[in-house]
């Protein structure tokens, strides 16, 4: 899963990366030959070119600053990288913070039905199933009240499936099937079941979620570099029907 994640943020990334140059070639390189060519015939470009252009030369100058800004972030996450104790914090703070949400809390929950299913198939109690996984999906905040929550009940002598159901892990239809199977005595396959439809569903997610980055930030560049030359491009026709 984790090669799968990398493969497909890998793409829009490098994608919007060649873009933001193709842009900041334009408004620093590009647009200040045009405004010297049409000053000196007396033409001047579009409002919107100008301030492009404008926002390029303040860009060009702070081009120092910026490059070490960069840099220096480059080196900051190169550093982290490599160093097993910093990316472990880091990773941690991460997850503490974002990682009880969205896609992640999706993949959280499936390590915790995974990790449930091989528990209680293997013998042990769900109290001491529910404990083992908790600690192997843990790390975010809203995760870890959810598994505590679940244990509480669980130890307090709820049934295994509504202690599943109210810890807000699962969907309603999940639930459901977790109850089923509570009666039925299949809880193990049901949450091994529950966890790989789970771990599907977060790559389609993702595959959607990329999907729709990537035509947008072909749009986008696309707009503005089109905003950019017929900028450019409506002075000189302007010019040439003069002249002609």
């Amino acid at each position: 899963m984790a090669a799968d994640i990398r493969g497909a943020v890998a793409v829009p990334v490098t994608l919007f990366a060649v873009m933001v140059a193709v842009v900041i070639l334009l408004v620093t390189q590009v647009l200040p030959v045009f405004d010297r060519v049409f000053a000196q015939l007396g033409v001047r470009m579009g409002a919107v070119a100008t301030g492009m252009m404008n926002a390029g030369a303040v860009l060009a100058k702070a081009g120092t600053g910026i490059a070490v800004v960069l840099v220096a972030a480059a080196a900051a996450a190169l550093v982290v990288a490599l160093v097993p104790a910093l990316r472990e914090k880091f990773a941690a703070g991460f997850r503490r913070s974002f990682g009880g949400r969205g896609i992640l809390g999706q993949m959280a929950a499936a390590r915790f039905a995974s990790s449930m299913s091989m528990a209680v198939a293997s013998g042990l109690s769900m109290e001491e199933s529910v404990a083992l996984s908790a600690k192997l999906c843990g790390g975010a905040k809203e995760i870890d009240e959810k598994t505590e929550r679940c244990r509480k009940e669980i130890e307090e002598g709820g049934s295994p499936a509504d202690a599943l159901a109210g810890s807000g892990l699962f969907s309603g239809r999940d639930c459901r099937l977790l109850k089923l199977a509570e009666q039925t005595g299949s809880l193990p396959d049901t949450l091994e079941d529950l966890a790989q439809r789970q771990e599907e569903e977060s790559l389609r997610r993702i595959d959607r979620t990329v999907g729709a980055i990537e035509p947008a930030i072909v749009v986008i560049t696309s707009a503005l570099a089109g905003v950019i030359l017929l900028s450019v491009m409506l002075p000189l026709m302007g010019l040439l029907s003069t002249i002609g």
